[in-house]
């Protein structure tokens, strides 16, 4: 079977999440297709737990070419309740020949308190 080709990811832009007062996010931030109105946007809290998650400070896009051509995105942000502790949403994005966007891997939280979910 012959390797699956990777598309070319367009260009695009970052939005961050809004903020509220304190300087909390209360959205999660966005990557957006320059040429289109598609956009894809952090995933929102999976947990079994009432508190919400916004992933929405400090986004970071990172393009990492493949060998056998195209790229692919690799999306991040951060959330902040105002104490110490931070959450990064990490995501690995490929832009489908079908023109979708699509998260190749699971759910993948880090902490800066030395944990990790995936």
């Amino acid at each position: 079977m012959p390797p699956t080709s990777i598309a070319e990811f367009p260009p695009f832009t970052m939005h961050p999440g809004t903020q509220d007062a304190d300087g909390e996010p209360t959205r999660h931030a966005r990557l957006c297709l320059i040429q289109s109105t598609q956009c894809f946007t952090l995933s929102a809290n999976k947990e079994e737990s009432k508190l919400q998650f916004f992933f929405g400070l400090d986004p970071k896009a990172e393009r990492l070419p493949v060998t056998s051509g195209g790229s692919l995105i690799f999306f991040s942000g951060t959330f902040s309740g105002g104490g110490s502790g931070t959450s990064d949403n990490l995501t690995l994005l490929q832009y489908g020949p079908d023109g979708a966007i699509t998260d190749l891997l699971p759910e993948v939280r880090l902490s800066n308190q030395s944990e990790r979910r995936f």
